[in-house]
């Protein structure tokens, strides 16, 4: 299936901000439909709609160690009621970088591995990429680092909300030209963009 590209008009992200007490509203194809204290949630009752999800969810997670959203809205408008210990420590234990550390965390691959109408199995392959000081002199030092997030979703409350998940490191792109069959990089993904940028 076809994502549709998701589009947010500039006068609306500007109006977009993590310490923001009050939900924005968005329009996009699949969700989110709002966005509160920088947490994206709102998302349809599809296999789109997971995708996104969890996609969110994965870049969601590195902002609370950036210090851009709690941990207590990240839960609160992501996570569901039956959450593992695994997803909630994740959630919980991050610590905040340097105010000096960029980090961006972007979906490349999405697949999803199993659907139904109350549950989403969603492996999501990333790249993060970050800057800080190196060393304290005032250089900046560059880290990429791919990794894969397996993200389970249960639609909770009319919405998707995350309740497990899996990280592995890797793998890197040289490493999957031809991936192997259990792979999840050896079945199609979804087309799309599965996230915005906010400032």
């Amino acid at each position: 299936m076809i994502l549709l590209v998701v589009t947010i008009l500039g006068s609306i992200l500007a109006g977009l901000s993590g310490g923001s007490s009050e939900s924005d509203t968005v329009r996009t194809g699949h969700g989110p439909n709002s966005i509160t204290n920088g947490v994206p949630h709102g998302y349809d009752h599809t296999e789109a709609g997971a995708q996104t999800a969890a996609a969110n969810f994965v870049q969601a997670v590195s902002q609370i160690a950036l210090g851009r959203v709690t941990a207590a809205d990240l839960k609160n408008n992501l996570v569901g009621d039956g959450a593992s210990d695994a997803l909630i420590a994740i959630v919980e234990d991050n610590v905040s970088h340097s105010e000096d550390t960029v980090m961006n965390n972007i979906p490349v691959l999405v697949n999803v591995t199993d659907y139904s109408d109350d549950r989403a199995v969603v492996s999501v392959w990333a790249v993060s990429a970050s800057q800080s000081d190196l060393s304290g002199t005032g250089k900046v030092s560059v880290l990429t680092v791919w990794s894969t997030t397996t993200v389970t979703l249960e639609w909770e409350n009319g919405d998707w909300k995350a309740v497990d998940w899996a990280f592995r490191s890797g793998p890197e792109p040289e490493e999957v030209s031809f991936p192997e069959g259990d792979s999840t990089l050896a079945e199609f993904g979804a087309n799309g963009l599965y996230t915005f940028f906010v400032e």
